[in-house]
């Protein structure tokens, strides 16, 4: 798994948080965390809306915000291989999240689908201070999901990946097999949920499951108690001698799989964890750099958000269309 990996299966497997990072597990002495995030600091006007008071920043400024969000956060908890100050997390961080993931929200941002919450980055700010390492897998989970708000009402489009977070508070996206949905009003634990119940309109929430006596029941979280077989636990964790557990991260070297995995700035290869390659580095494929680069004339070089290209892998989008890169496609939320 490289920086900020996209884990579909799980931003977040809640789908009102499909997973945009994958977090890493570790176990970590108080004397060595570092210093409280500092909270937000956007300059005066910047990201105001008309009538928001600047409550909503501008979207171009999500990834800068998200590292000073969570590179205290993933250094206090050694999720990143091979980098240990916060420079170096930022630096890592802008390369992975400005490539693969700050352009798939902006268009939605443009569109008036989503806005930045200032109020959202600072709840997950606090909360990450002081949440324990492995309670907090997904980026985009808990407090955190709050960052992105939704403005699509119920019964509006949504879709997989960013097109998740279109929805507005209140609803979440509930996918169909195409992967494009509909968002539906989030059902309170103990309201009846059985499909196709005259009047019943609307979804059990994401932490939350339709269960046999047809009402929403609460799924266990991480570190509660589960029985096999039962109410399955909050993705992705899973039942494991009756307590529900997050996938272990491992270390550069160690063995790894869907239940071990590497942390940020590695990859498993041949079932171990190895270093990826940065900017500059010789690589022999596409797969062996960081997030966000490409392997071009052997060197991992920055892949293009628009501009000229030759081939698909070294768009951000996958896809050069004519000779130049395409941006994110709006699937399911595109007039």
């Amino acid at each position: 798994m490289t920086f900020t990996d996209d884990v579909a299966s799980g931003m977040h497997g809640a789908m009102r948080a499909v997973v945009v990072i994958a977090l890493a597990s570790c176990v970590v002495a108080t004397s060595a965390c570092p210093a409280p995030t500092p909270p937000i600091d956007v300059a005066e006007g910047e990201g105001e809306g008309e009538g928001d008071d600047g409550a909503f920043l501008p979207a171009t400024s999500y990834c800068e915000e998200l590292a000073t969000v969570f590179c205290p956060f993933y250094l206090r908890c050694g999720r990143l291989a091979g980098v240990d100050d916060v420079e170096g997390c930022r630096d890592a961080f802008a390369v992975g999240c400005e490539a693969a993931f700050e352009p798939r929200f902006v268009p939605l941002a443009d569109a008036g689908l989503v806005k930045l919450s200032r109020a959202g980055l600072e709840s997950c700010a606090a909360h990450l201070d002081g949440v324990a390492c492995t309670e907090q897998f997904f980026e985009l989970e808990g407090p955190c999901a709050a960052i992105w708000e939704g403005t699509v009402p119920a019964g509006g489009a949504c879709g997989l990946d960013a097109e998740t977070f279109v929805c507005a508070p209140g609803t979440a996206c509930t996918l169909d097999l195409s992967f494009c949905g509909t968002c539906e009003t989030v059902l309170d634990v103990g309201a009846t949920c059985r499909v196709g119940d005259e009047g019943v309109e609307g979804a059990c929430g994401p932490r939350a499951e339709c269960g046999d006596d047809d009402v929403c029941v609460d799924r266990p979280d991480v570190a509660e108690a589960c029985v096999d077989g039962g109410t399955p636990c909050t993705l992705p964790a899973r039942c494991v001698d009756g307590v529900c557990r997050h996938p272990a991260i491992v270390a550069v070297g160690d063995a790894c799989d869907s239940q071990r995995r590497c942390p940020y700035l590695s990859r498993c290869d041949a079932g171990v964890c190895v270093a990826t390659t940065p900017a500059g580095g010789v690589c022999a494929a596409s797969f062996e750099c960081d997030t966000g680069l490409f392997c071009g004339g052997g060197v991992c070089t920055p892949v293009v958000i628009d501009g000229a290209c030759v081939v698909d892998e070294q768009c951000a989008s996958g896809r050069c269309e004519a000779g130049a890169c395409a941006a994110f496609a709006r699937t399911c939320t595109a007039p």
